[in-house]
């Protein structure tokens, strides 16, 4: 049975092994009171009518602080003040609702009416031109162009609402200021309440109905709409989505906020300010990934299409003369590691990871804290000294872990060679690289029975073979240095702890967001970019909508370069997935990446994302492409070796999407040094999260986690520290449909 707290978020209720709370309470710190079920204790969802009780009389409901007269059962009729029997009637349904949400009708002038409903409720198409508040922002452009909004002013005396469509946004302009441009309606209301602006066709005629606004984004309060009831442009009615097909209800539209038709063009007001001038470009930094220079081979004649695909150069190369660690994992001895092996939580399972503040060395050493502890161990590392800290972390861990600290292998005489930290790491078995014997440095791990064998080699080495994990240090692939400005507008946009608060497959502490659509059917907390996919009037994630185009644009320019890695790296999904299914892949290989992660300070407990693997069937498809490609004339060895490869990966491991992350270490004090892992303990491999670092990996195939970080300043030890911030963010594959 579940909980209250459980119950109310809609997940499912976990109990770590010893905890008298499920993991949701412990990371409220709400007390875990079992959930009466009030199951057939009330009517069904049919939508009937059914009578409004107050405590005053049967026939009177209270509609933000007014009470008005219901014209029959079930039916309010909200405060009006023009003659009109039915423009202002709605229907309440007896189905489930939460919270409440603002209607804005259209008055006898063209300030608007703010009413609080807090039931679900239907209406009619036909009437005063009605507003609800649009939480699905999917299809948004960049600047908002042309979208219709709701907006006051936050310390005006008649704190009046204004109907708008948005010009543009400019953020982070040269004075440190974020301004909105708004055509304020200013026009007259026409018969039945709707406004004069729906008669015009032309830019011309649009615009004597506006008045062009300039506003601080911090002085109003802003919402995106979708209109519920009324006529709009050229006399048409409103849309169908804005209605629930279980009940008709009225509800705010999937596919976005209300739009100005295309045949008025909004001209966009710049006024000469660059939109993102304090986000300054990577100029500093030397790309590792140069463009490549290859013609794509001439079809030779009777040559298949996979073939030619197959053929194909990578669209990018690691530059001439750098050096790679390659790292072969296997188990203790010299075996290889079967998929269950590197797919193994241990004793991890439900612990987070905090690592040792001592100083780095080739194996890190990890202390695994509960959940219930994790805060007890923030608040007491809070500037005391190194010793101290190791002593708290030893205090309260629950298990300790020695793993291969990859960042810290470097090549001798490093500074001499374009490194970058450059790292592929494989997994031991019948296809994998063959290491020098004389050249390789070998690393045991006996508590998680590994065995790390490591050299260095020109970076253009044993590209044939698919690495299952792959870092490399190359700030271009991010497009931009993000500043503390930036995550701060981020933080009021999406909230302290981000769009995903929580998720029972994987406990987390630290700001989470998903950004950007996934498959419809396999989302169980939709957000903002994929709108109301399950069709619930009530869906309401927490976004201040005003800063969702920057937090948007910021995101599309900080993942634009990021999937070059994966695509190189995983060239046997960048070669196969398009040719095999292109109507799935009209984009190329890129399609391979959907949606975007964001996060702020995160850290999580141990997984394996078993939704990234593609499935049998995809598996038993491709193996039977690469299986012509063996008996290919037209191939080189080279690219048989890769095809070889490619079919061992497959029985091996399957097909899997990859994930491509960056991370930046954003601090306004430079001496502050940040300490943070990524680690792949089903690999026995750890990476040090640095600034400007890149990360590909096949999530699927092994275990996975992010520890949590510490910060030191003059010895002292810190969980948390003013103004670093640790930003990291990937992109993912779409859910399989």
């Amino acid at each position: 049975m579940a909980c209250q707290t459980c119950h109310k978020k809609k997940v499912k209720c976990c109990f770590s092994a010893g905890e008298n709370a499920c993991e949701l309470c412990l990371h409220l710190g709400a007390k875990c009171m079992p959930h009466a079920s009030q199951q057939g204790k009330r009517t069904d969802l049919s939508g009937k009518r059914t009578k409004l009780l107050t405590n005053e009389r049967k026939d009177e409901l209270i509609v933000e602080g007014v009470k008005v007269r219901a014209s029959q059962p079930g039916r309010m009729k909200l405060p009006e003040k023009r003659n009109s029997s039915d423009h202002h009637t709605m229907d309440t349904l007896d189905v489930f609702s939460q919270g409440s949400r603002n209607l804005w009708l259209i008055g006898d002038t063209n300030s608007l009416e703010c009413k609080q409903i807090s039931r679900r409720v239907r209406m009619d198409k036909v009437g005063v031109s009605t507003y609800i508040i649009c939480t699905c922002v999917s299809k948004l452009s960049t600047a908002a162009t042309g979208t219709f909004c709701i907006f006051r002013r936050r310390k005006e005396e008649s704190n009046s609402w204004h109907l708008a469509v948005v010009q543009s946004f400019s953020y982070l302009n040269e004075d440190g200021t974020d301004i909105v441009h708004l055509l304020e309606w200013s026009g007259s209301v026409m018969t039945h309440g709707q406004p004069s602006f729906y008669k015009a066709s032309t830019w011309i005629d649009f615009m004597t109905h506006f008045t062009l606004r300039t506003f601080s984004v911090e002085a109003i309060e802003f919402y995106y709409i979708n209109q519920v009831r009324g006529n709009s442009f050229d006399s048409l009615p409103i849309s169908d989505a804005t209605r629930s097909a279980a009940d008709g209800g009225i509800q705010c539209n999937a596919d976005g906020p209300d739009r100005v038709p295309k045949c008025i063009t909004i001209p966009v007001h710049r006024n000469g300010l660059n939109h993102f001038s304090l986000m300054d470009l990577n100029v500093e930094s030397t790309p590792f990934l140069t463009k490549s220079k290859l013609a794509p081979r001439k079809r030779k004649k009777e040559q298949s299409e996979l073939s030619l695909a197959w053929s194909k150069p990578p669209n990018r190369f690691p530059t001439k003369k750098s050096l790679q660690c390659a790292l072969v994992v296997s188990r203790l001895d010299g075996g290889c590691l079967h998929k269950d092996d590197l797919k193994s939580l241990g004793d991890a399972k439900g612990l987070f990871f905090f690592p040792s503040p001592v100083e780095e060395s080739t194996l890190q050493e990890f202390f695994g804290v509960s959940q219930s502890d994790y805060s007890s161990v923030c608040d007491e590392i809070n500037g005391i000294t190194i010793n101290e800290a190791e002593m708290v972390l030893r205090r309260y861990s629950k298990v300790t872990y020695q793993l291969c600290n990859a960042t810290s292998l470097l090549p001798e005489n490093h500074l001499q060679h374009s490194y970058h930290s450059y790292t592929r790491v494989f997994a031991a078995g019948d296809v994998s690289p063959e290491l020098s014997p004389g050249d390789v440095t070998t690393i045991n791990l006996p508590t998680i029975n590994r065995q790390v064998s490591f050299q260095f080699l020109p970076s253009r080495k044993v590209f044939e073979y698919i690495p299952l994990s792959v870092g490399v240090v190359d700030k271009s692939l991010h497009g931009i240095t993000v500043t503390n400005g930036i995550i701060q507008r981020i933080v009021k946009c999406l909230g302290k702890n981000g769009l995903f608060t929580y998720r029972p497959r994987c406990p987390h502490f630290g700001s989470l967001s998903f950004i950007g659509q996934r498959s419809s059917s396999t989302v169980a907390q939709p957000n903002p970019s994929e709108g109301d996919v399950k069709n619930f009037w009530y869906y309401r994630k927490h976004l201040n909508q005003v800063w969702w185009c920057l937090v948007i644009k910021v995101v599309n320019i900080l993942t634009s370069n990021l999937v070059s890695l994966g695509l190189k790296e995983f060239f046997h999904l960048s070669k196969l997935m398009p040719f095999l299914f292109p109507n799935s892949f009209l984009d190329g290989a890129r399609e391979f990446c959907q949606f975007a992660i964001l996060t702020i300070n995160f850290v999580n407990t141990i997984h394996c994302d078993e939704n990234d693997d593609f499935g049998i069937e995809i598996d038993d498809i491709a193996l039977t492409a690469l299986a012509t490609l063996l008996t290919c004339g037209h191939l080189t060895q080279s690219l048989l070796l890769q095809v070889r490869a490619t079919i061992h990966h497959i029985n091996t491991f399957g097909l899997t999407a990859p994930t491509t992350c960056g991370y930046q270490v954003v601090s306004d004090n430079i001496e502050v040094q940040s300490i943070q892992f990524f680690i792949g303990f089903g690999l026995g491999i750890c990476y040090r999260i640095v600034d400007g670092w890149t990360h590909a990996f096949l999530p699927a195939t092994h275990s996975h986690l992010t520890s949590a970080p510490l910060f030191i300043l003059n010895g002292k030890v810190f969980s948390r520290f003013e103004n670093c911030n640790i930003l990291a963010w990937g992109k993912g594959k779409e859910r399989k449909k």
